[in-house]
């Protein structure tokens, strides 16, 4: 499974080089997945999309290139533990874990709290950790992993719902706008301390950053290029991978989830082909789509 779940910051996460800066940006990146509505969202949605694929499958191995603290897998395990109990299911033999990221310490951590979490649930797990120095290391291996035996899940994808790759400084700017106007929307609806530290250093060190080279930048500075839905799934089919629809239950549990939170109700769920779209008070923010390789 490639869990792309963290793209939106990876690009500038890579380019950091003291530990100093890792640590405070790992820290960072809990603090926005824990509070950000739409994170969860995405996740727990990625997560049945991959357990409606295992179906009965007795070795599974997942490749998570944006892991972080690993909570997310918590419901592929439950749902495991429970299938194991079940007579008329096969016994799991192996839940395998390969964690990419840019920080050795915080894999280790996760590393840790996985195995506390599958030891409770009496699940074999092995866990893998593969930490990089560049976001080139993974766009090389992406599509070439190597699962033996074990169930090969390729899903799911979330990207920016943004067109930030025009050679137009005008139409970058005005799609930039548009974008972050929403995106500033949804933190003062969920953080709605503006002088709030974290909030501060999570508009600085992410958001800004983007801002700034998707606007600023030219050639081959412009590191930040998020591209429209349509061309990704051009990518993906040119390397071999087949969309796949989610299912009644991802999207129940997708919708279940903003039912549970204020905010919610300013979100909105809504299809595009097989992809679902993510939309802040009717704007587009993220999509996230289901895909496996073709056999």
């Amino acid at each position: 499974m490639l869990n792309n779940a963290a793209k939106p910051v990876l690009d500038f996460a890579f380019n950091i080089e003291s530990e100093s800066d890792k640590n405070e940006f790992c820290s960072l990146i809990a603090y926005y997945n824990r509070v950000l509505l739409y994170v969860k969202v995405i996740q727990f949605t990625s997560v049945q999309a991959i357990i409606d694929v295992v179906g009965n499958e007795k070795k599974i191995h997942v490749i998570d290139l944006g892991i972080r603290s690993g909570s997310h897998w918590t419901v592929l395990m439950e749902y495991l533990a429970h299938r194991s109990v079940s007579s008329s299911l096969p016994t799991l033999e192996l839940l395998r874990i390969t964690a990419v990221g840019m920080n050795a310490e915080e894999l280790r951590k996760t590393g840790k709290r996985l195995h506390d979490l599958a030891k409770s649930y009496a699940i074999p797990l092995s866990y893998n950790m593969v930490e990089i120095a560049s976001i080139e290391e993974i766009k090389e291996g992406l599509f070439t992993v190597k699962s033996g035996e074990e169930l090969a899940v390729y899903a799911p994808v979330v990207l920016r719902k943004a067109q930030h790759n025009s050679p137009s400084f005008a139409n970058r700017f005005s799609e930039v706008l548009s974008h972050y106007m929403a995106y500033f929307d949804l933190l003062d609806v969920t953080l709605p301390d503006r002088i709030d530290l974290k909030r501060v250093k999570l508009e600085e060190i992410i958001t800004a950053s983007h801002i700034r080279n998707i606007i600023v930048y030219e050639g081959k500075e412009r590191s930040v290029r998020h591209v429209r839905t349509d061309e990704w799934r051009c990518l993906f089919r040119k390397a071999g991978f087949r969309e796949k629809g989610f299912s009644f239950q991802a999207m129940y549990q997708a919708r279940l989830l903003l039912r549970e939170h204020a905010s919610g109700e300013y979100y909105t769920l809504e299809a595009d082909g097989h992809a679902m779209i993510v939309k802040w008070k009717g704007t587009p923010l993220f999509a996230i789509s289901a895909w496996d390789g073709i056999k």
